[in-house]
């Protein structure tokens, strides 16, 4: 199939489309029609966030959204839940853009590359689904009078929504059309599906005008955001019947929604990805310092972290405690890489950490890896990392012309300290350095590739220091602690993710909606589970 060959079906898939709800063909979830009972929500987020209305009026329509392209992770989770398949296509198409931190904000311009990719995509991926077991009209050798409503059945649910009437009668029409342009019939239906995927009612996730016939097409909408929001996916069964019910705008059942989205498994493969985009982890084992590790530890790093992040939503656990856990995940490589007892086998298992070596994400390999030169630690990197990604307070670039790297020494050989001091020295570093350094020091006890030493090349290690805000520490133990009383550091937690499930920088209305939910936390029993309620229900919905 080629882009001349879809031309010639005379479906304009790239126009506005409505029509009835179909059931799903075979192999699909099929659609519910009863809505379900409603899950009773967590008494602990029953106080609407901002009960007195001190952050102002929400917009009239505060969860509209133009054209918002599905991420290459958002198209791969679609796709998996679409046609019950384990591809991800998205390995051929373009990096996301991450202006914003997090690919939920990619802003793609449909260049040739881009068009050539979905192309190729679509028909690759319904020519598997076609030639799977289950799939609709097969016992009927794909005729054209089982597959065009088969086609419109499908449609519906790649969309995410019921069809327009004009998309009905279009879709509905292609098997027809692409056999009288010389296909067989299968050959008809798999085109017609590959059409669908093509479609930017599936690419993109848009809200249909409420004047264009679909009832409760806000609802729709709605169930579409909170979906990618939460689960990086299209909306399962439930969450469209009672969007096609036009029960979501009763509050109580879509506090019952959002509390079963955020207990869903898919949740945690939403966490994972923004943990990894937030700790920025992906691709660690392109580290420049992990060509030092044994092959697999690096990927082991990766895991821990995601697995010690998800552990959090899983047990509803506080966020603030992400900083000095004392468990871990780990296996026979990571026991021997970090000196814990010994963990036999591959599979990362949940690990009790008993020193004050090991505890919460500062002291997991992951960061320290990411955050060293080659073969030499940097407590600039570690410092910046801290100050950017745990605090959200990153330093301003370093001032033009400046030099960044430090310079080689002459004569004896100094200590990392001192060598930082050189910058600390210089009028036009000092200011940054001396909220950077201090932080990264803390971390000096672990080398470049993640390991507990007491001393290195040039005598025991001091890691002690004092904040800019006066807070002194002795290690990497203290230094959190300190991060930890911090009311920064949920704050930031809470601000990216909210810039992820939003796909864009939260309004100033809305940080003040963050900054409420963060002092929560300050509650030992609110967990990330009500961290996620709260966003959501503050931010994504009216």
């Amino acid at each position: 199939m080629t882009l001349g060959l879809l031309a010639v079906s005379g479906c304009n898939v790239w126009s506005t489309f409505h029509g009835s709800q179909r059931s799903a063909p075979p192999g699909h979830p099929p659609q519910v029609d009863t809505p379900p009972a409603v899950s009773p929500a967590d008494p602990i987020n029953k106080v609407p966030v901002d009960a007195e209305g001190s952050c102002g009026a929400a917009p009239a329509d505060s969860f509209a959204f133009d054209m918002r392209p599905l991420s290459n992770t958002e198209y791969d989770l679609t796709i998996k839940d679409l046609l019950s398949t384990t591809a991800t296509a998205s390995a051929a198409f373009p990096p996301d853009a991450t202006g914003i931190g997090f690919d939920t904000g990619a802003a793609h311009t449909i260049t040739t590359t881009l068009a050539q990719s979905y192309l190729d995509a679509s028909q690759s991926l319904a020519a598997a689904f076609v030639d799977s077991s289950k799939v609709a009209c097969a016992d009927q050798a794909f005729a054209t009078s089982c597959s065009g409503s088969a086609v419109t059945a499908f449609a519906e649910l790649a969309f995410r929504r019921p069809l327009l009437a004009g998309e009905a009668a279009r879709l509905s029409a292609l098997p027809q059309q692409f056999t009288i342009a010389g296909m067989a019939d299968k050959d008809a239906y798999t085109a017609a599906l590959a059409t669908v995927l093509l479609a930017p009612q599936f690419l993109y996730r848009s809200k249909v005008n409420g004047d264009a016939g679909i009832p409760h097409s806000d609802q729709y909408a709605l169930a579409s955001k909170l979906s990618y929001a939460l689960w990086s996916t299209m909306p399962d069964a439930t969450l469209l019947a009672q969007a096609k019910a036009g029960r979501l705008s009763d509050q109580e059942v879509l506090a019952g929604e959002i509390d079963r989205m955020v207990s869903s498994p898919k949740a945690r493969g939403f966490l994972r990805n923004f943990t990894a985009q937030w700790l920025g982890i992906k691709g660690l084992a392109q580290a420049p310092a992990a060509g030092h590790l044994d092959a697999g530890i690096a990927a082991d790093f990766s895991e821990e972290t995601l697995d010690f992040v998800s552990d959090f939503l899983d047990q509803n656990r506080n966020i603030r405690d992400l900083l000095d856990a004392r468990f871990t995940y780990a296996n026979a490589r990571l026991t021997k890489h970090y000196g814990l007892p010994t963990i036999a086998g591959d599979e990362l298992v949940r690990t009790t950490v008993q020193s004050d070596q090991r505890g919460g994400l500062l002291t997991q390999g992951s960061f320290l890896l990411s955050t060293s030169n080659p073969d030499l630690t940097s407590p600039v990197k570690r410092g910046k990392w801290v100050l950017d990604r745990i605090l959200c307070t990153p330093p301003p670039p370093p001032p033009a012309g400046v030099q960044t790297v430090l310079a080689p020494t002459t004569g004896a050989a100094l200590p990392m300290r001192q060598r930082l001091a050189t910058h600390r020295a210089a009028t036009a570093c000092a200011g940054c350095h001396k909220m950077m350094d201090p932080i990264g020091l803390a971390f000096e006890n672990y080398d470049y590739i993640g390991q507990w030493r007491d001393k290195d090349d040039y005598g025991p290690i001091d890691a002690s220091g004092t904040t800019m805000a006066g807070a002194h520490f002795n290690n990497a133990a203290g230094i959190a602690a300190v991060l930890k009383s911090d009311p920064a550091f949920p704050r930031c937690v809470a601000s990216k993710l909210a810039t992820y499930a939003l796909g864009r920088v939260p309004t100033q209305r809305e940080q003040c909606l963050i900054k409420k939910i963060a002092t929560r936390t300050s509650d030992q029993q609110y967990g990330m589970r009500n961290l996620l309620v709260d966003l959501t229900r503050a931010l994504l919905v009216n």
